[in-house]
């Protein structure tokens, strides 16, 4: 990373109580980790164990989704520019969580209709969404809520 790059990274960050990041291979074991990560930096942060549920649960299908759903790209393009990113930060304002990972232009377009579907939904829309995500889920076979 070029001193320019690390220096905006530092000062964007620079307000939050913690930060994590990693970009780099995505093994499915890492899971468990993610749990007790998210679990001890936010029981210091002073949240309670429904908080703490959440936030875990949402850091789970986030990390599973970039291993589940990740394009395929040639190892050169995968280990720089293609790399996934995972970034959890805690700062005044509440809890941030920052998935990225490579996908082809056909699943771009589909994320972009998706998320202009969901733009402008309340918190009881989208959580009706998720639970009726949940039930197809449930009847089809897959796993997760296809959040």
């Amino acid at each position: 990373m070029d001193l320019r790059s690390a220096q905006s990274l530092f000062h964007a960050l620079s307000g939050d109580h913690c930060a994590f990041a990693y970009s780099g291979k995505f093994p499915d074991e890492h899971s468990a980790r993610l749990i007790d990560l998210s679990t001890s930096v936010l029981e210091n942060q002073g949240f309670g164990l429904v908080e703490r549920g959440r936030f875990g649960y949402v850091m789970v299908e986030a990390y599973q989704n970039i291993v589940r759903h990740a394009a395929p790209l040639p190892p050169l393009i995968a280990e720089k520019e293609g790399r996934s990113m995972f970034l959890v930060r805690c700062h005044e304002k509440g809890q941030q969580l920052v998935a990225m990972n490579a996908v082809t232009s056909e699943q771009a377009d589909q994320l972009r209709h998706t998320l202009a579907s969901l733009d402008g939904k309340t918190g009881s829309q989208l959580k009706e969404l998720f639970l009726a995500g949940l039930q197809r889920a449930a009847g089809s076979g897959s796993r997760g809520a296809g959040l």
